[in-house]
Order: C-alpha cells, then structure tokens, then sequence
C-alpha cells in the first residue's frame, strides 16, 4: 500500500492490528444487534494495549464490552500523547455535512466520508480510529449492505472485512419503520519508514451482496491518528 503523495514514504497495513465494530442501535422497535469486533493489540516503547474483551465473527456482542474496548484505546493513547511517546492529530469530522450513498448505489460507487493528515518527522507506525454511524432510509430499498474502511486513497473501495474495516448487512420486510441507524467505527494500524505527511481516509461502499440497497448518510465521521515513534 503506498501513501497519497508520490515523494511521501510508502506504508503497510499491519495485518494483525485492527478493531471493527457493528452495533445495530434500537429505533422505532427496531431489534439492537452487533457483529464481531476483533481485537486490536498495538504496543508502543515497550508498553502493552490490553484489550479486555475479544470477540468470535458472527455471534452477538453486547454494547458494554463493546465501549470497554474503545475506552481501553482511549485511555492509552490519552497516556502515550501525554508522556510525550505518541503524536495525535485529529480532523474536525464531517459533521452534520457527511457523504450519503445514493440508493441502489453500484459496489463501484465509493464515497470517501472522512479523513486526517498527520505530518511526522521520522519513521514509526500509525494507528487511526474513525468514529460514525450510517443512517439509512428503509423507503428507498429492501437491505443495508454497507461496507466502510480506513484506507490510505480516497478513491479505493471499501470491504466489509478485514484490517479497519467496518460493515452492515440488514434486510426487512415492508413495514413502518422508516429508517435504520449503524455503527461504522473502526480502527486500523499502518507503518512508514521514513517521516512526512500522512492522509488516511474512511470511505464507504456497497458490497453486492443483493437486494435493493437503501440510500444511506454518514453522521459524526470524526477520525484521529496516533503516530508511534
């Protein structure tokens, strides 16, 4: 994988490194469900990230452990970047004023919801975490199949799994229900072997799985990037 700017270092994604979340929140009756979330070990000047809760692809998770995880994250990276180990940089978010995916949007359709910029002065690994959530309209389709990514390229399609990957797959039948709310935080880690300027991306896309796919917006689309020396 190689970085936005030609004269910038190339970087690799640690395949090991990754924490992906889904939590189906509860709207209008509608049932909460999250998928797996893997776990994300990163250690840094000889510290350990304990990450208390691991969990197995395709059984239910509850919100709690969920959150527990995130705030472990938090809590070290917040004691890194005061130690003075770690750099964090972090971009406004979209907002309010995030991309929407239209309806019945092709797989090739790939909006980019979010990104960060990190200018560091050597060598040393990235970990980027994007926070959002994807509200789609039931009226406009009959299923979610929503696939979102943290990437080095705006423009690079998204999966549903793998390495800072996040996804939603739902399909309903016809009922009141008019829209739908889902979770897309993820994180994913990256290296350079040398410094400069770094951009890493959230983008999102449908992943062809069937059905009609729903119109959905993106909310929140808040990113940050913590440099390890």
């Amino acid at each position: 994988m190689t970085s936005r700017q030609g004269a910038v270092p190339k970087f690799a994604v640690q395949p090991s490194a990754s924490l992906r979340g889904l939590r189906f929140l509860k709207r209008l009756g509608a049932v909460a469900v999250v998928l797996a979330v893997p776990c994300l070990t990163r250690p840094a000047a000889g510290q350990a990230l304990t990450i208390p809760n691991t969990f197995v692809a395709g059984t239910p998770a509850k919100a709690a452990d969920v959150n527990a995880n995130f705030t472990a994250v938090a809590t070290a990276v917040n004691g890194l970047a005061s130690s003075g180990k770690a750099i964090v940089a972090a971009s406004g978010g979209c907002g309010a004023s995030c991309p929407s995916l239209a309806a019945n949007a092709a797989t090739t359709t790939v909006i980019s919801v979010s990104s960060v910029s990190i200018t560091v002065p050597a060598g040393g690994s990235f970990v980027v975490t994007f926070n959002g959530f994807a509200e789609c309209d039931q009226s406009t389709g009959n299923v979610v199949d929503l696939g979102g990514q943290i990437l080095t390229s705006s423009t690079a399609a998204a999966s549903s799994v793998g390495v800072g990957a996040a996804s939603a797959r739902f399909t309903w039948a016809a009922s009141a229900v008019a829209y739908f709310d889902f979770n897309m935080n993820a994180q994913a880690a990256f290296t350079a072997s040398a410094g400069g300027t770094f951009t890493f991306y959230y983008n999102a896309n449908n992943q062809g799985n069937g059905g009609t796919p729903a119109a959905c917006a993106f909310y929140g689309g808040s990113m940050t990037v913590v440099y390890y020396p």
